[in-house]
């Protein structure tokens, strides 16, 4: 019972690791195109526990990876790691999924803080894609490099990256964003002359690029602000001219705000205070804000720092406040993100428990279920084992007392009680006649002795009652003649049959074979004729009757 207990522990801990095993393949196959469906499904893995580390590290790159996908903070990522070590240590390495999860990992240093890690792996990442062969990835690595090189204030690094991935992507036209992002780091390095070049090759794509809205509304409008922050005011009011009437043209509420602003900004550096105000009041008449970051507040926050700059020196710089203005937001973005990913991370750890719960009170009830059904067997069995001994026991009197009859037949010597049971003993040898000789009509009478062995019909097809009685008259003196004379409206045929037994000496068990009852149903019917003769309950049915 034991041995089949494990056996069907270890069938239901199969089944469930089948299925998570199942459920992780299917996440990692979806897991590009379809990355909410990914974790959806990756959520109802139930015993990630009980799984390899083979199907372990899938599991964590494919939720990494779905993470990334879906625009995720990997902050909470932290296992992505113990992904790439077991690709790393795996024979054979599997270079896909190695340096798939290396940029995993880069990423998740980089939401953690840890960007000089972070670099190093995408530096690896990408050797390792040159190395394959694989175009894409070195894209991709290449523009994570640049992106931690900008951070970084690595001007030399991320113009090599930037370019290198220009060469790759096909040239400027794909690679606007990257661009715009090193222009304006080239100006804040004061590199002013490198940021006005990257961005007139950013405007000369303007027609082509896949990214040309961006152009109009972002890289233009940096371009002319940086202008008017380097002394160029002049053609910086000129490029905002021509971008207010485009914006105007298209419609465009909030981009016409920043440029009034812009233009406002332009007009006091040229000292034309009156255009500036102007321009000024149009802005603020215009703003339209977006998002929490609302460019009025920056607005009011940066026209206060001016007047006190212009207050003190005639002049101010726009690109500090700018850039305050930049960091700001950007590291709220990176915090909103890291408290976003913390909270996911938290919901789907309290979704993991809830199913695991759900798991063990399924477990519970299983073998709660079986536990009932292997009772319900061993009960069963029980009973059969029970009731078949108390067949063989009572085939075992019957044996014994038909031992006893054929004793006191083969005994039997003149008109005695032996003479009755020899009769009987000829009336029952018929059975051992009728299968020595196979006759239909023979076998016919074994199955009429089959049907009252199992009590199908009356012993009494087999037993010749009436010769039996004038028998018993024969021997003691009209015996039954006078039973059936005193006693016939107060005994039953079967009670009358009983006293007849019993006067022939029959004992209990006797009676119980020869009439195919049960000795149960024997003492029943003595108790019977008792109480009809008001006899005493242990007083001799026979003995009284005589």
């Amino acid at each position: 019972m034991k041995k089949l207990f494990l056996l069907l522990l270890t069938g239901l801990l199969l089944g469930c690791s089948s299925r998570d095993m199942k459920l992780i393949d299917d996440a990692n196959e979806m897991v590009d195109s379809h990355p909410d469906s990914a974790l959806y499904i990756l959520n109802k893995v139930e015993n990630l526990g009980r799984l390899s580390d083979e199907w372990v590290a899938k599991y964590w790159t494919a939720k990494a990876t779905a993470h990334q996908k879906t625009g995720q903070a990997l902050s909470e990522d932290s296992a992505i790691v113990f992904a790439m070590d077991y690709y790393a240590n795996e024979q054979p390495v599997d270079s896909s999924r190695l340096i798939k999860t290396k940029v995993l990992a880069a990423s998740y240093y980089y939401w953690t803080g840890d960007r000089k890690r972070g670099a190093q792996l995408m530096k690896m990442a990408f050797d390792d894609g040159k190395r394959v062969g694989d175009v894409a990835l070195q894209k991709m690595m290449l523009h994570g490099m640049a992106e931690f090189a900008l951070m970084d204030n690595d001007q030399k690094a991320s113009r090599r990256y930037v370019e290198e991935y220009g060469r790759l992507c096909g040239g400027d036209a794909n690679n606007v964003r990257l661009l715009n992002s090193l222009a304006i780091c080239c100006s804040v390095w004061g590199d002013n002359s490198a940021s006005e070049t990257i961005f007139r090759r950013i405007e000369n794509c303007v027609k082509r690029s896949p990214d040309s809205l961006f152009i109009w509304q972002t890289v233009m409008r940096n371009h002319a602000d940086i202008l008017l922050n380097t002394g160029e005011v002049d053609r910086g009011i000129a490029l905002h001219n021509r971008l207010l009437g485009h914006y105007r043209q298209a419609g465009m509420a909030e981009n016409i705000s920043d440029c009034l602003f812009s233009l406002s900004y332009g007009w006091l550096l040229k000292g034309d205070k009156a255009k500036a105000r102007e321009y000024f009041n149009l802005a603020e008449r215009t703003d339209t804000p977006h998002d929490e970051f609302s460019s009025t507040t920056a607005y009011n926050f940066m026209a206060q720092k001016m007047v006190l700059d212009y207050a003190q020196t005639g002049r101010y710089r726009i690109v500090d406040i700018a850039l305050y203005a930049n960091k700001m937001r950007g590291e709220a973005i990176y915090k909103e993100a890291v408290a976003s990913a913390r909270e996911r991370s938290n919901q789907l750890l309290r979704e993991h428990e809830l199913l695991l719960t759900l798991s063990r009170q399924r477990q519970f009830i299983f073998f709660l279920l079986l536990s009932l059904c292997l009772s319900a067997v061993i009960l069963c069995l029980v009973f059969y084992i029970r009731r078949r001994r108390r067949l063989i026991e009572k085939k075992d009197e019957e044996a014994e007392a038909l031992r006893k009859l054929l004793a006191d037949a083969l005994q039997s010597s003149g008109n005695d009680d032996r003479f009755v049971k020899k009769i009987m003993l000829q009336q029952l040898g018929i059975i051992r006649h009728a299968a020595s000789n196979p006759t239909t009509a023979n076998q016919q009478l074994l199955q009429r002795m089959a049907a009252i062995a199992s009590r199908k019909v009356s012993v009494d097809y087999l037993l010749d009652w009436d010769d039996l009685y004038k028998t018993i008259d024969s021997l003691y003196d009209g015996y039954y003649t006078n039973l059936r004379s005193r006693y016939s409206d107060v005994l039953n045929e079967r009670e009358i049959q009983l006293c007849c037994l019993l006067k022939a000496d029959f004992s209990t068990k006797e009676i119980s074979f020869v009439t195919q009852q049960s000795v149960r149903t024997v003492y029943q019917r003595k108790s019977s004729v008792r109480q009809k003769l008001n006899m005493e309950e242990k007083e001799d049915i026979a003995q009284f009757l005589s």
